[in-house]
């Protein structure tokens, strides 16, 4: 699974932003959606640091669940 996330913000997901910027008329409505991604591997994702927009960090021990994330 985890394999799946990095190829989709290191590969896919600039791709998609590449394509939507050539497209007359695209208004930038991906830009805010996903945090920057600085890089990516088999082992670990950077993001860009959300929390002084006031995101909070899961306990990564902590298993939670879809209610966790409300």
């Amino acid at each position: 699974m985890f394999e799946k996330e990095s190829l989709y913000f290191s590969t896919l997901l600039p791709e998609i932003q590449e394509f939507l910027e050539a497209q007359p008329g695209y208004d930038g409505f991906l830009k805010g959606l996903v945090p920057k991604c600085y890089y990516s591997s088999d082992q670990f994702i950077v993001f860009e640091n959300l929390l002084s927009d006031g995101y909070v960090m899961l306990n990564k021990i902590d298993r939670h669940d879809l209610h966790t994330t409300d």
